[in-house]
């Protein structure tokens, strides 16, 4: 498995594995069977190796630089796939929503982790690590504000919009971001429609 082996070793497959997934040839992948690979395969393999490498720091055999780099290869191994691919999921709401929300979990499952009494978990790696993910998980929201996929109000409750904003309220780490993140989005989202408005004016007739 990808997680054994020195520590350069995990790391370069680690990074391989992401380029293997966002390869050209995944855009002739079926839909269904790149939904399966990111939610049975990197999604959790990536999950497990963070919380493994916040919560057993204290046990591993390398330092906090090489916790970070490997920290890294993972957050990417979950945001890059899913926004390589975005285009393609949003052709699929349900298979969307469904990689989405496992993503939400990893994210949730990390930015709840607190420093323990038993000093297992550096704080300064932890917060390095919330600060990370919380960066890649804005990006992500941005740019599937940007795509008009994700809107700043909620829905019936079983929309991607209402799925996302009750997960991210329940993370009371990025929680103050919301509104923050609501409005960045926007405009955003206004701005590609005025540029994409602006192309299609411009743009000569045939």
């Amino acid at each position: 498995m990808l997680l054994f082996g020195t520590q350069s070793t995990r790391q370069h497959s680690i990074s391989m594995f992401t380029d293997s997934l966002v390869d050209r040839h995944g855009q002739d992948i079926p839909i269904s069977e790149l939904c399966r690979l990111l939610n049975t395969v990197c999604l959790p393999m990536a999950g497990n190796r963070i919380s493994e490498l916040v919560q057993k720091q204290a046990e591993l055999n390398f330092g906090h630089e090489e916790v970070m780099i490997e920290f890294e290869l993972c957050i990417s191994a979950i945001f890059k796939p899913f926004l390589h691919y975005l285009k393609r999921l949003a052709t699929s709401p349900k298979d969307l929503i469904t990689v989405w929300m496992t993503i939400l979990s990893v994210m949730t499952q990390l930015l709840s982790t607190e420093v323990d009494r038993g000093g297992m978990i550096p704080a300064n790696l932890l917060t390095a690590s919330k600060q990370l993910a919380t960066e890649h998980l804005r990006n992500a929201i941005m740019i599937l504000m940007s795509k008009g996929i994700l809107l700043p109000e909620v829905g019936n409750g079983d929309d991607v919009s209402s799925l996302t904003w009750t997960a991210i309220e329940n993370i009371s780490y990025v929680k103050q971001f919301i509104t923050e993140w609501k409005e960045s989005g926007t405009v955003n989202a206004e701005e590609t429609v005025n540029a994409e408005a602006t192309v299609d004016a411009e743009a000569p007739e045939i």
